[in-house]
């Protein structure tokens, strides 16, 4: 009986599946790596550019209102007459502005009370439905700005003369008179992520 030659297999040893294994965990770690890193990347740009939207809205809303203003006061809920701009402890800015749209033909002024303040970490933009007898309870809230640690606001008289309140007290100004109507209005916003941004507001009511 005639016996063959012993038969030869050909393969990979055990250790050499090992080492093959091996080096793929490590391309496909150092792959995931480089995603995640590309992905975080991509969520950060994004997040930043969602902020930097938020907040140049939020200022074109400031700059249209401010330059918008007319001298025009109003009569409070108890017939008291206000301002046409107040301005509270730096932090409460309330006037009377023109071009309110009125694309349904409402009987009503195209005046609008509008205030500007901080609320719970974030811009508020408040207006009122009407312009004389305003109530709080019938304010419309709109959140400019989150992420809002701080804000302030002062008024630019026109003899040149800052205040951080208005009608300024004592401040030889005729609230009756043009020389009560502010020549600007400075808006500091300091954020949580840019920290403070500070914006200029000519006032030409």
């Amino acid at each position: 009986m005639k016996h063959g030659r012993p038969l030869h297999y050909s393969g990979f040893t055990l250790m050499e599946l090992l080492i093959a294994v091996a080096v793929f965990a490590v391309l496909g770690v150092m792959a995931y790596g480089g995603l995640n890193a590309v992905l975080t990347t991509q969520s950060h740009t994004e997040a930043e550019a969602t902020r930097l939207q938020t907040l140049q809205l939020a200022i074109r809303f400031l700059e249209r209102d401010i330059l918008q203003f007319v001298a025009r006061p109003i009569r409070d809920q108890f017939g008291d007459e206000q301002p046409a701009l107040r301005l509270e402890d730096e932090t409460a800015l309330v006037f009377t502005r023109a071009g309110w749209r009125n694309p349904a033909h409402l009987t009503r002024s195209h005046f609008q009370r509008v205030a500007y303040l901080l609320e719970g970490g974030a811009l508020i933009r408040r207006t009122w439905p009407v312009l004389d007898g305003l109530e709080n309870d019938s304010a419309l809230n709109f959140t400019l700005l989150p992420e809002v640690v701080d804000w302030k606001v002062r008024v630019l008289d026109s003899k040149g003369g800052w205040h951080e309140s208005w009608p300024p007290p004592g401040g030889g100004l005729d609230t009756r008179s043009g020389s009560a109507i502010p020549a600007a209005v400075e808006c500091t916003l300091t954020l949580e992520h840019w920290g403070e941004v500070r914006r200029l507001f000519a006032v030409t009511g």
